[in-house]
């Protein structure tokens, strides 16, 4: 496995680890800012830089052009509060344009805006703003005023899927539904999460149950993840909250 490759695959993990954080602790772990340059990597295809660049953490390169980029991230937690920043913007390296990436609660990305450096030089510069003047840290809708939308999650795509949201079979299905098999494993494993995913996503690969469809790509791992939260938040375990 190349060194890119290695990275790539630790993102995943540390993205998985911050939303498990979360959901036990009520706290953020302190990774956002890697886990959005995983998903600026992994929708935009932009190239990543080594922690040692100063300035810019990926590079893009479309139509024989090669532009660099600072990425932000921020996650959105549920109920959380307006006025929400980004982190700081360094004006004395060079850098083309900043993206930022904005992640829902379980750490997945929802947008990515992309603002100009002359645009993002003057909103920092403007008076008035103590955060934004000499901290460098822009309002999240400050950068969506600025900024151009270059991605955003379509509906399907939220957390949950159409097939457990409607939590049928097909008439005459000897399959379980999901909420039934992941009540079976949560039952059997006591409770315990990580082995609680672990075994919902080998029943997936088993053909033990299934989804309607995959269309964006989402691991066995990942889609049992986001099952067990969706049970959390909705209460459809018994004894089960968060």
């Amino acid at each position: 496995m190349s060194n890119d490759s290695r990275v790539m695959t630790l993102l995943s993990e540390a993205k998985k680890l911050a939303r498990d954080y979360y959901a036990l602790t009520g706290k953020p772990l302190g990774v956002t800012g890697e886990v959005a340059e995983y998903e600026a990597a992994r929708i935009l295809g932009v190239e990543l830089t080594p922690a040692r660049q100063a300035g810019y953490d990926a590079i893009e390169r479309r139509n024989g052009s090669e532009k660099r980029l600072q990425i932000k991230g921020r996650c959105l937690q549920e109920n959380c509060k307006p006025g929400q920043r980004l982190g700081s913007i360094r004006q004395d390296h060079d850098w083309d344009s900043v993206l930022m990436v904005l992640l829902d609660h379980n750490f997945d990305a929802l947008e990515i805006y992309e603002a100009q450096r002359p645009e993002v030089v003057a909103a920092l510069t403007v008076p008035g703003s103590k955060a934004r003047n000499e901290r460098g840290a822009l309002s999240v809708s400050k950068f969506k005023s600025i900024g151009t939308l270059r991605w955003r999650r379509k509906a399907a795509d939220s957390h949950t899927t159409k097939d457990h949201r409607d939590d049928t079979q097909p008439e005459g299905s000897n399959v379980p539904s999901q909420r039934d098999m992941m009540r079976e494993i949560y039952r059997r494993f006591r409770g315990d999460e990580a082995a609680i995913i672990r075994e919902y996503a080998a029943a997936e690969v088993r053909g033990d149950v299934s989804r309607g469809s995959n269309e964006y790509d989402v691991s066995p791992e990942e889609y049992a993840s986001r099952l067990l939260a969706d049970a959390r938040k909705k209460g459809w375990i018994a004894g089960f909250k968060g």
